[in-house]
C-alpha cells in the first residue's frame, strides 16, 4: 500500500521527468490558436518602423506569421469528417432474439449519445488528439446528474420521522433536497495534466496514473463535509496553470489542487486502487475501483497522435510543422526589411521615356 509520502515522490518524480514534454504541449496550443505572440499591442516605436522611409541599423523587422493553426484545424476536420459511427447489428440476421437484443442496444446508444453530447465530446477529443499529442479521457458516473425524478422525504425536527400528507396519506417532499436521475459522463483531461510512471515505455500501458487539476476549494468542501478541514486554498504561487487566454497564471483565490491517483489491477492492487489528494497529500477518499463481471474497470483511456519508439508521451503535429514556420517568418522578415530599406529596387520604363526628378531615388535602377 502506497503511503502519502510514496505518492508525493511518485508526483514529484514524474513532474521532473517530463517537464520539458508538459512545456511542449502548452506552446504546441499557443501556437494553434494564435497566442504565440506576446507584444499583441502595437506601440508608437513599432508603427513609426511600419511608416518609415528607412531604418537604422539597430532597428530590426520581425514579422511573426502563423499557418500552424490553420493546418492542425484541417487535420481535425480531416479525422471528424472520415470518422465513422457504430451501428449494432444482430450476430444472427435471423433469429428473432437476436434482432430485438440488437434493437435495444442501439436504442441505448442513441439515448447514451444525446445524453452526452456526443459530438462535442469527440469534436475535443480531436482537437487535443492533434493539438496537444495525446488525448485522454475520464469515464464516471455522476449520481447528481441528470434531471431530477424527485425529492428525500421532509423529515421532522424532533422525532426524525417523514412527515405525511394528511390529504393524500404520502410522505411530504423536501424541495432543498432533490433526487437526481444520475448521469454517465466524459471528462476531459488535458495531457500535460497527467503524470505516470518515468519507467513506463506507452502511456497506454503505465501502472499508476495521477491527474492534477484546479478544482473550486467550496465545490470540494461540498462534496467531503467530513474533511473539510483538510481542503485550504492552494498557496504555492509557484505552481502555474495553463490558459490558453493568458498563457500562464498562478493559482487564484479560491482554487484547490487536487491529485487524482489510479493503479491498475497488478499483485500490489488486485483489483485496482484509487485515491483523492490534495496538495499536501491527505487522502480524501480511496478504495478498490468499481468492477463488472469481465473485472475492475479502469476509467482512464488514452491515444497518441505520434510517437518516437521507446518515448511514453505524444507528439503533436506541431513538433514537425515548427522549423517550416521559423524558416517562413525569417524569410517574410528579410523581404519587409528589403522593401522598408531599397524601395523597389527595379524599375522598368517604356522605350525612349525618361525618369523623372522624384524617380531618381537611392538604390533604384532604371532599365
Amino acid at each position: 500500500m502506497k503511503t502519502k509520502e510514496d505518492l508525493n515522490r511518485l508526483f514529484q518524480e514524474s513532474s521532473d521527468t517530463f517537464k520539458s514534454d508538459f512545456a511542449e504541449m502548452r506552446s504546441s496550443l499557443l501556437l494553434i490558436y494564435g497566442e504565440h505572440y506576446n507584444k499583441r499591442n502595437i506601440g508608437r516605436f513599432q508603427d513609426r518602423i511600419r511608416t518609415a522611409r528607412d531604418l537604422s541599423t539597430e532597428a530590426k523587422i520581425r514579422l511573426t506569421k502563423n499557418h500552424i493553426g490553420k493546418i492542425a484545424r484541417s487535420i481535425s476536420n480531416i479525422i471528424l469528417s472520415s470518422a465513422p459511427g457504430v451501428a449494432i447489428k444482430p450476430k444472427h440476421d435471423r433469429e428473432l432474439q437476436d434482432q430485438k437484443a440488437a434493437e435495444l442496444n442501439a436504442a441505448v446508444w442513441v439515448d447514451g449519445k444525446e445524453r452526452a453530447e456526443w459530438s462535442n465530446v469527440v469534436m475535443q477529443w480531436v482537437d487535443d488528439f492533434t493539438g496537444v499529442g495525446e488525448v485522454c479521457t475520464k469515464l464516471y458516473y455522476d449520481p447528481n446528474g441528470g434531471p431530477i425524478i424527485g425529492n428525500e422525504p421532509l423529515v421532522d425536527d424532533f422525532s426524525g420521522l417523514p412527515l405525511i400528507d394528511s390529504a393524500t396519506g404520502e410522505m411530504m417532499p423536501d424541495p432543498a433536497k432533490p433526487i437526481y436521475e444520475g448521469q454517465l459522463c466524459y471528462e476531459e483531461v488535458h495531457g500535460f495534466n497527467v503524470l505516470i510512471d518515468p519507467n513506463a515505455k506507452d502511456i497506454r500501458k503505465s501502472p499508476w496514473y495521477c491527474i492534477r487539476k484546479m478544482v473550486l476549494t467550496k465545490d470540494l468542501k461540498k462534496a467531503f463535509p467530513q474533511k473539510a478541514d483538510m481542503i485550504q486554498d492552494t498557496e504555492d504561487e509557484t505552481f502555474m496553470i495553463f490558459d490558453v487566454g493568458t498563457g500562464y497564471r498562478t493559482s487564484k483565490k479560491g482554487e484547490t489542487l487536487l491529485k487524482e491517483w489510479f493503479f491498475r489491477p497488478c499483485a500490489e492492487y488486485p483489483k485496482g486502487w484509487y485515491s483523492l489528494q490534495v496538495k499536501d497529500g491527505d487522502v480524501l477518499a480511496e478504495g478498490e475501483l468499481p468492477e463488472d463481471k469481465s473485472g475492475a474497470i479502469f476509467p482512464l483511456e488514452f491515444e497518441r497522435f505520434d510517437y518516437i519508439q521507446t518515448k511514453p508521451r505524444g507528439i503533436a503535429c506541431t513538433k514537425q510543422l515548427r522549423p517550416n514556420q521559423l524558416e517562413i517568418n525569417r524569410s517574410a522578415s528579410k523581404i519587409a526589411e528589403h522593401q522598408v530599406t531599397l524601395g523597389d529596387d527595379k524599375l522598368v520604363m517604356i522605350n525612349g521615356s525618361k525618369l523623372s526628378a522624384g524617380a531618381s531615388l537611392p538604390g533604384i535602377r532604371s532599365l
